[in-house]
């Protein structure tokens, strides 16, 4: 994929992602759409999870959510398919991206914005900080996992007391050769975060799926914000 890991030392890989150019050189970054046919059955896979944990939370009730990773606007504009009742809007860190994806579907919210910057971005942007109800980070785990503290932190500021945060993400079938420093696959990945945000937000699930089946493997997270535990 153009521009997003080059290799570092001893045989790991470093992030050296240029989103915008990124989104020009590839019609269909990481087939995105579900019409590859490598990836196709993996998202149909990862999206009906995810959008059963959205139903098992939110249920028919209204509710405002956002996707953090939104690219070109697919799964925002499937959750919003599925799930009418509900407010949706997407974040993307590419504006390339979000052009496209405003013009594939008109309907729907997308925003321009890095949820790993510390400078208060998302401050600037039309978004109901502190007013979502769901925070879903849709595939970007790699992505902000060397500035983890400030994108978790950023989507919790989204959330109003009480609201969920999501983390649907794909984990690699064979070695790990980024980011394992860090938190290694997914059992990594559900320890960093319920150990380091023990005190804003607390564990409701945990999926994962890897059976083999699919190009990767898939992780399901769910987490209430509160600052007080669940019964």
């Amino acid at each position: 994929m153009h521009g997003v890991f080059a290799e570092a030392e001893g045989g790991a890989l470093r992030l050296a992602a240029d989103w915008d150019a990124l989104y020009r050189a590839e019609a269909d970054p990481w087939g995105q759409s579900g019409a590859d046919e490598r990836l196709g059955p993996y998202y149909r896979e990862s999206r009906a999870r995810l959008a059963r944990a959205v139903y098992r939370n939110f249920g028919n009730r209204t509710f405002r959510g956002i996707e953090i990773g939104a690219g070109l606007g697919h799964v925002v504009n499937q959750l919003a398919t599925s799930f009418p009742w509900g407010a949706w809007a997407g974040l993307e860190i590419s504006a390339v991206a979000v052009d496209r994806a405003r013009r594939t579907y008109p309907r729907q919210s997308f925003h321009v914005a890095d949820i790993a910057d510390e400078g208060q971005s998302l401050g600037r942007l039309p978004l109901f900080v502190g007013r979502y109800d769901l925070v879903v980070f849709g595939q970007v785990w790699w992505y902000v996992l060397e500035h983890i503290d400030v994108a978790i932190g950023n989507a919790l500021d989204l959330l109003d007391e009480g609201g969920v945060l999501i983390v649907s993400q794909a984990f690699l079938t064979g070695e790990q050769r980024y980011g394992a420093d860090i938190a290694r696959g997914f059992v990594g990945a559900l320890q960093l975060l319920t150990g380091r945000f023990a005190g804003r937000m607390h564990l409701l699930e945990a999926e994962y799926e890897a059976s083999g089946r699919y190009a990767h493997n898939d992780g399901l997270i769910v987490f209430l914000k509160s600052s007080v535990r669940p019964c």
